[in-house]
């Protein structure tokens, strides 16, 4: 689990961002794939303290998926 991380894809008028929200889920990618895509990557314990601690205080304009990294 040390290699799973939430992906935040930005809802874009240019961009797929759902399409490729489920085509990455629980798939092994590269942080530099995401980092083309202008993708914010957390740790699920980072994810859940911003979250929790209301740092992240709505996620409108992303989609979220998962991915193991390589």
């Amino acid at each position: 689990m040390d290699n799973l991380r939430v992906v935040l894809i930005p809802i874009t008028d240019d961009f797929d961002g759902r399409k490729f929200a489920q085509e990455i889920e629980n798939e092994e990618i590269t942080l530099h794939s995401l980092a083309e895509k202008d993708c914010m990557v957390f740790t699920l314990s980072d994810f859940m303290d911003l979250c929790n601690d209301q740092e992240i205080e709505s996620l409108d304009g992303w989609w979220i998926s998962y991915v193991k990294i390589i």
